[in-house]
């Protein structure tokens, strides 16, 4: 095809109908712009094409983590719900007079009542596109505004459980009101253990971080509603947009 060219090329000179030769060259630049532009429009379907199929990837990816966390933080409420009802008993042992005296069941109690089922949220999708600058292939702001929502909801409930784990966290505190060694030796025992100390300040700095604790929880427990709700909604906005069927 090249050497027919080169031989039309050569024949106009040859004949000095130069008119002719130029208008065949200026004809042979406009074709191979114009395949030029037609491969590059080639590409660039193809290129769209391929981040379409990156942008349902990483939207099906992030379904399938939501759908696991929608589960998980089911199984935490229901765990923070329990606790929260057991701390009730707990609080109101812990304000009785008897613990001067005996401190068995309130300790019984505080030790089975001092965690809770965190929630871990399974966001490597989300972390992904975050940080590899994955949110360039979601196109559509709906979609990208509605997993950022998500995002920020985690990142509410993550502070609250945080809370709950700073104030857990100062075990010299229950150690200096409970004799910890001999209640943990004879806890199914019913020989009263008493208190290690009366003084009001310490009492009152343990009776203060359980009233913390329990707001703590209370809080940690509306966070993790919003959550889930936030994840079920999360979800099903994303199959609308993307039109996805539940498998």
């Amino acid at each position: 095809m090249i050497n027919f060219f080169r031989r039309i090329r050569r024949n106009l000179i040859q004949d000095s109908q130069f008119y002719k030769y130029l208008k065949y060259a200026v004809g042979e630049i406009l074709l191979v712009v114009l395949g030029i532009l037609i491969a590059f429009q080639i590409n660039n379907w193809n290129d769209k094409k391929e981040n379409k199929k990156k942008e349902l990837s990483y939207i099906s990816s992030i379904i399938e983590d939501i759908e696991t966390d929608i589960e998980q933080s089911q199984v935490a409420l229901e765990q923070l719900n329990q606790t929260r009802k057991g701390l009730d008993s707990l609080l109101l042992e812990l304000s009785s007079e008897e613990i001067y005296l005996n401190s068995n069941k309130a300790y019984s109690l505080w030790m089975k009542y001092i965690g809770f089922e965190d929630f871990i949220s399974n966001d490597r999708t989300l972390q992904l596109l975050k940080y590899s600058s994955g949110f360039e292939f979601i196109t559509r702001k709906k979609a990208s505004d509605v997993i950022l929502t998500y995002d920020q909801n985690i990142k509410n409930y993550k502070f609250q459980s945080e809370l709950i784990s700073n104030i857990l966290s100062n075990p010299q505190l229950i150690n200096g009101v409970f004799d910890v060694i001999s209640l943990e030796k004879s806890i199914h025992d019913s020989i009263p253990i008493p208190l290690l100390t009366e003084d009001k300040i310490l009492l009152n700095q343990l009776y203060g971080n359980r009233k913390i604790w329990k707001m703590a929880l209370n809080g940690a427990t509306s966070y993790l509603e919003i959550v889930h709700e936030s994840g079920k909604q999360t979800k099903n906005k994303l199959q609308e947009i993307y039109r996805i069927k539940d498998e």
